[in-house]
């Protein structure tokens, strides 16, 4: 009588789990909106201090090297992080091997391992050699033709060719790193194929090795002075996308700092006003996502609740994670997590005095370490750094989807790891 008692349970258990499955099966919808509640995740945010005090902790942007140190531009100096303890580099008027100036506005490690500072306060870049720990400054000299083009630097990258590219407050330098020098590009007023704008904040190359340089200053709220610009490296001359490509009304700023490639090959770009463009790669037209009541109806109506508090707002960070959701950091409001695939988002907001939440005024920067910790940099004097602990659900969920290339089914009895490392799921 025990063992059918057993079997009978048995036979229940598996009859709901089956009915229940094959009830989601043909009702999408429900296994969708299930799905997407687990997966709207949460964050918890914890002040994570550097030495500096406020302006040590001012963060304007993070880094990560191959070796795995991370690294926190301040306006205190630079902070070298290596998991258990802070090393701060900072200037030393004395010392030519230090760092040029205090105020680090951008980090960028090259293919070789070496890590380049913009300074925007110092007139000039310093380049750091952690092979031989030494700092190489690069400063301005209104004197030199092949110097960097400006005094306040803001944004550093390198393309494919291993060209050192710096963006500034009048205009964009290429420097080759074996010799220091640069070729400049700036604005000249009647050529629609210069630069658009010569306030450059931010520079992205993307995957097949094409520049992209944003200009614009957000918080000029009276300047028309922007704009996103494609370089041509046949011409040596630039593609503007303004007016009709950007602009879908007149409330549209196009002032330009948030870029991003996402793992799909999804080109996204934020603009001051909050507005959210992606890049349609056939037609070379950014449709605004956030305005877009067809395709993203999850955010247009997420957008609309947030509370923009100053002119001045705008996207100032676009990050995907290693699920595929965009961070999206917005001066002044706050951070934004869309996920294109589900086109589910959920929105956290500052100067929270909750636990876990912001309690500063700012969101500048998103970073997710190769560990898969994130980290939130806040900007500006007396503004803290984050770093996100945890979240409602710290999972990532697979399960089966009709029609898509996931689990087999639900029903997962075993698990075991091969020797290259795949994971074969019974």
């Amino acid at each position: 009588i025990q063992i059918s008692a057993v079997k009978v349970r048995y036979i229940l258990f598996r009859f709901i789990s089956v009915y229940f499955l094959f009830f989601l099966h043909f009702n999408p919808s429900i296994s969708q909106r299930i799905l997407e509640k687990s997966e709207a995740l949460e964050p918890v945010f914890s002040e994570f201090k550097l030495p500096g005090e406020n302006l040590g902790n001012s963060i304007q942007k993070i880094a990560q090297d191959s070796i795995g140190f991370l690294w926190f531009g301040s306006q205190y100096g630079l902070h070298r992080y290596d998991g258990l303890s802070v090393k701060t580099f900072r200037h030393q008027p004395e010392n030519k091997n230090s760092i040029l100036n205090n105020y680090i506005e951008d980090i960028y490690v090259d293919k070789s391992g070496k890590i380049w500072l913009a300074h925007y306060t110092s007139g000039g870049i310093t380049c750091y050699d952690p092979y031989h720990e030494k700092f190489i400054r690069h400063q301005f000299d209104p004197d030199d033709p092949e110097g960097i083009v400006g005094n306040a630097t803001n944004v550093i990258a390198q393309d494919h060719e291993g060209l050192i590219w710096i963006g500034t407050d009048d205009g964009l330098s290429r420097m080759d790193p074996a010799t220091g020098k640069c070729k400049n590009f700036k604005n000249i007023p009647g050529d629609g194929s210069s630069l658009s704008c010569n306030v450059i904040r931010d520079i992205y190359v993307d995957k097949k090795g094409v520049v992209w340089v944003a200009t614009g200053f957000p918080f000029d709220i009276n300047g028309n002075c922007g704009g996103l610009n494609r370089f041509d490296p046949k011409s040596q001359k630039f593609v503007r996308y303004l007016d009709k490509s950007l602009r879908e009304n007149q409330q549209t700023n196009l002032k330009i700092r948030g870029m991003l490639e996402d793992s799909k090959g999804n080109f996204w770009v934020g603009t001051n006003g909050n507005d959210l463009y992606l890049l349609d790669r056939n037609t070379e037209v950014f449709r605004c996502v956030n305005r877009d009541m067809v395709n993203y109806p999850e955010l247009v109506s997420a957008w609309k609740k947030i509370k923009f508090k100053t002119p001045s707002s705008h996207v100032t960070s676009i990050t995907e994670d290693n699920t595929g959701k965009l961070w999206i950091t917005l001066y002044n409001s706050g951070v934004m997590i869309f996920d294109p695939e589900t086109k589910t988002c959920s929105f956290t907001g500052i100067r929270s005095k909750a636990e876990g939440k912001i309690s500063s005024g700012n969101a500048w920067q998103i970073f997710e370490a190769k560990d898969g910790s994130m980290w939130m940099a806040t900007a500006a004097a007396g503004m803290k750094l984050y770093k996100l602990t945890s979240t409602t659900n710290p999972f990532n969920f697979f399960s089966f989807k009709p029609y898509k290339i996931y689990l087999l089914n639900d029903d997962v009895i075993s698990i075991t790891v091969d020797t290259d490392g795949n994971i074969w799921i019974g």
